[in-house]
């Protein structure tokens, strides 16, 4: 399997457009820890806060989801006006009910009254590099839909290339990974607001989300063609990307362990396995929701459309009291490529899950 462009190709693909990229190697630097050092390729852009794309070297494809038609893009063209996105891992604000949907009732075939603040996305993000890390901060202000009510934020993110989690990597697996520093803070307003982590994968990965026990999602919208994986083995929930369901689950934070997993076939017979290794709060609260009324504890969250899929996770709200006027915390992202039988072996590690059989003709 050939990747539709290398990282190298999809900065030029991007900066072709007219728009700043931001980009961390091995001869950048990174961080550093027990004298592990970071590795892979990571690039950043101001539009909604994001880090395009992640690579083990400047040759190779992104592990995240490329939009295919950025190569097309021309001087001045928005890479905003691709369906769903230019791609990678960018930051969005919850509740998603009150700042994108517009009415009560919602168009789920063709998202007609769904709509993407500016501030949210593209946004107004400045951003710079030092020390190994790039910076991305802006002051939003969104309209809660609902009221016509305002509220203004400060957010901050910084991302830089991280080391890998096991000390040994099995011969054969290249790594590469990412530590993203958010930050959060109320600075007028009321109501309440929460950072929202969005990252894509291309159709044809397979998510691996460990569950504490075999409990069904909450459905937001749709049906996509999920289950839940009960043995052997411990639980966890499976959902392979076909990109065109328009759907969309959740869990709360009682039910999910800090970790998840997408699955894409990669070069040469081998499979990459990206993990997420995010922070979980039980007692906190979460502000998505598909409605209103069921917001508190829903932290993970799932969508399959517009040619992609997504996992997502959110961060504890800010708002007024009694919740905090600010929160800061850590996710991972690592990333692995390799045989079967070492993706497998990592996941084990790693996730907690055995997925043998999605390598040996075992359905989802």
């Amino acid at each position: 399997m050939r990747a539709l462009q290398s990282f190298a190709e999809l900065l030029t693909s991007y900066r072709s457009s007219g728009r700043p990229v931001l980009a961390l190697g091995p001869e950048g630097g990174g961080s550093q820890s027990g004298g592990l050092p970071a590795q892979g390729c990571l690039a950043a852009v101001s539009e909604g806060g994001r880090v395009l794309a992640l690579a083990f070297g400047p040759g190779e494809g992104s592990l995240l989801f490329a939009h295919p038609e950025l190569p097309s893009l021309g001087l001045g063209a928005s890479p905003l006006a691709l369906k769903g996105g230019p791609g990678g891992h960018r930051l969005r604000f919850a509740p998603e009910y009150a700042y994108s949907w517009i009415g009560e009732e919602r168009d789920l075939v063709g998202f007609s009254n769904y709509l993407v603040q500016k501030q949210e996305e593209p946004g107004e993000y400045r951003m710079t590099a030092s020390d190994g890390a790039i910076r991305l901060a802006a002051e939003p202000v969104l309209v809660d839909r609902r009221t016509g009510m305002e509220v203004r934020f400060a957010v901050e993110r910084v991302v830089g290339l991280c080391p890998r989690p096991p000390a040994d990597l099995p011969p054969g697996v290249r790594y590469a990974g990412y530590e993203s520093r958010c930050a959060i803070r109320l600075l007028e307003g009321e109501g309440c607001v929460g950072l929202w982590h969005l990252l894509q994968f291309p159709a044809g990965s397979i998510l691996v989300v460990p569950l504490r026990a075999a409990l069904r999602p909450e459905p937001y919208f749709n049906a996509g063609s999920w289950r839940v994986h009960k043995g052997p083995g411990e639980p966890f929930f499976l959902w392979r990307f076909g990109g065109t369901a328009n759907a969309k689950i959740g869990y709360g934070c009682t039910q999910v362990t800090g970790r998840a997993g997408v699955l894409r076939p990669w070069a040469d017979g081998e499979w990459a396995l990206v993990v997420l290794d995010f922070p979980v709060h039980p007692g906190m609260h979460y502000c998505d929701a598909p409605r209103p009324e069921k917001a508190g504890d829903q932290l993970l969250q799932a969508w399959d459309g517009f040619g992609f899929g997504e996992l997502e996770y959110h961060v504890p709200a800010v708002g007024s009291p009694p919740l905090p006027r600010w929160w800061e915390e850590r996710a991972r992202v690592w990333a692995f490529a390799g045989s079967p039988e070492r993706m497998a072996g990592l996941a084990l590690e790693l996730l907690g899950v055995r997925i043998e059989h999605l390598f040996t003709g075992g359905g989802i």
